[in-house]
């Protein structure tokens, strides 16, 4: 058994004629049919019923052609990827990152991806979801991880996560298994600027607690220490909360989600790298 066979057999099943197949191919009606047999010997079956309108499938090539176009569709694929290779060396990719994305999930991801494709350099810019969303429709960036929903760009889905009250370990609130707004106002907030300011924003306005920042951080490391030392809490997604000692994170009740998603500027379209890059992204983080 052969490509090739396969090739002829979906093709007539297309066609409902050998001849029109024959066409198609661009080959004889007799190679073609030559062709088909070769396979039915192959199998040992019969593939196809000759009649006056045309040609049918038996029972059995019924079965079988959607695995012959699995197998066809494959070997393309395979194809593809292999002279994507080619293309993918020395190339650069530029990823738009939030501040969030990149405590853990980003090194993993770039780690992973790096052993799978050697090739590309990928060059990070770490931003608020609102300057990465800026970047990709001015295509400063050619792929960004961004909140969503969100407008202008081409935007795929990757993983939803709630946001935590990240808590100083020394405060009674450490040993809760969750928090209200209401319950963190007795600690002071620490807002961190790390991309989810507007959701932040209305939890607060929801909650009808005032959100009235005793710092505001830009810094990851400087924010875990502030609250490390009893300066205040802050909410932080579940993908970015810190393991380290002096800090707990609890649960937010009631529950605040968010979604995020991975961008593509309008030039990524079409660039292979953009391609595989959200291919591994979602088969990692999705």
């Amino acid at each position: 058994m052969t490509l090739a066979q396969l090739r002829a057999l979906v093709a007539v099943a297309k066609a409902g004629s050998i001849t029109v197949a024959a066409e198609q191919l661009g080959i004889t009606q007799p190679a073609l049919s030559r062709t088909i047999s070769g396979l039915e010997h192959s199998l040992g079956v019969t593939l196809l019923v000759r009649h006056h309108g045309g040609t049918r499938l038996t029972a059995v090539a019924e079965r079988l052609i959607g695995t012959a176009q699995d197998v066809l569709a494959l070997t393309e694929r395979i194809r593809r990827d292999a002279g994507e290779e080619q293309t993918l060396s020395g190339v650069t990719l530029r990823v738009g990152s939030l501040p969030t994305t990149s405590v853990w999930l980003i090194p993993r991801l770039l780690a992973s991806f790096g052993r799978s494709f050697p090739g590309v350099e990928v060059r990070l810019f770490d931003g608020t979801s609102e300057q990465v969303l800026t970047w990709l429709r001015e295509g400063v960036v050619d792929v960004g991880f961004v909140v969503t929903p969100c407008e202008g760009v081409k935007v795929t889905p990757l993983t939803s996560d709630e946001l935590w009250a990240v808590v100083p370990a020394s405060s009674p609130l450490a040993t809760h298994r969750s928090v209200s707004l209401h319950d963190l106002q007795t600690l002071g907030f620490l807002h961190a600027k790390f991309g989810c300011e507007a959701l932040i924003e209305q939890a607060h306005r929801e909650a009808g607690v005032p959100m009235c920042a005793r710092y505001s951080v830009r810094d990851f490391a400087t924010l875990v220490n502030m609250i490390r030392e009893g300066l205040g809490y802050t909410l932080l997604p579940e993908v970015a909360l810190p393991d380290v000692p002096g800090v707990r994170a609890v649960k937010l009740h009631p529950g605040v989600s968010r979604s995020l998603g991975l961008g593509l500027s309008e030039a990524a379209l079409v660039l292979p790298a953009a391609r595989v890059f959200s291919e591994h992204t979602l088969r990692h983080v999705g």
